[in-house]
């Protein structure tokens, strides 16, 4: 029987935003898709943490940028568009229904995480949610395993993170973590494969 615990990003590697990331951007700035999706990154944290709302950071950038659209409607037009990806899915399945337990750990703001809790289901698909916006600690932050780590009662070692990020795999390392580093993008045969060599049902 597996004892190891599985952790599953969210963005890159169980779902993707409809249109591409940077590309969704582009029908509200154009060429500059590349560089605005690069200023939300940077300032988009306080948000990610539960500390501060999207919608007045995300307006100042919107007029920054020369963009005139109302920010609750380019939010949900970008972020709440989100394509789920039915092959990573079925693996979550897989493994729980194994007897793996599974849990989300992303990095979202909390209008976000609500639509994909409840409109797209994750609150069923898995077994534990460690959302940024409600642990108050952003992945590549430690604290953010940190705080997994000590919800679930395990040792490091016994968690195995599944995430398209690679300063998030090495802060997740650097705990004692086991990581599988995974774009949804790459080879799909690979998740299954790294799974299957560290003994999970996969």
């Amino acid at each position: 029987m597996v004892t190891r615990q599985l952790l599953m990003d969210a963005d890159g590697v169980l779902q993707v935003f409809s249109g591409g990331w940077p590309d969704a951007f582009a029908p509200y700035v154009g060429e500059r898709a590349d560089e605005f999706a690069d200023r939300i990154l940077d300032l988009e944290a306080p948000a990610l943490a539960g500390r501060e709302p999207v919608l007045p950071m995300l307006g100042e950038l919107l007029r920054e940028f020369g963009v005139t659209a109302d920010p609750a409607a380019v939010h949900d037009d970008i972020w709440l568009r989100i394509e789920v990806d039915g092959e990573v899915l079925a693996l979550v399945r897989e493994l729980r229904a194994s007897g793996v337990r599974v849990h989300l750990a992303s990095n979202q703001r909390a209008e976000r995480a609500e639509v994909m809790l409840h409109r797209l289901g994750y609150a069923d698909e898995f077994d534990g949610l460690f959302l940024s916006h409600a642990l108050g600690a952003v992945k590549p932050d430690p604290a953010f395993f940190r705080a997994v780590v000590d919800d679930l009662e395990v040792a490091p070692a016994d968690l195995i993170l599944v995430d398209d990020n690679a300063a998030n795999i090495a802060s997740a390392a650097g705990l004692g973590l086991g990581a599988v580093h995974w774009s949804v993008h790459e080879d799909r045969a690979s998740p299954r494969r790294a799974l299957g060599e560290i003994g999970f049902p996969a």
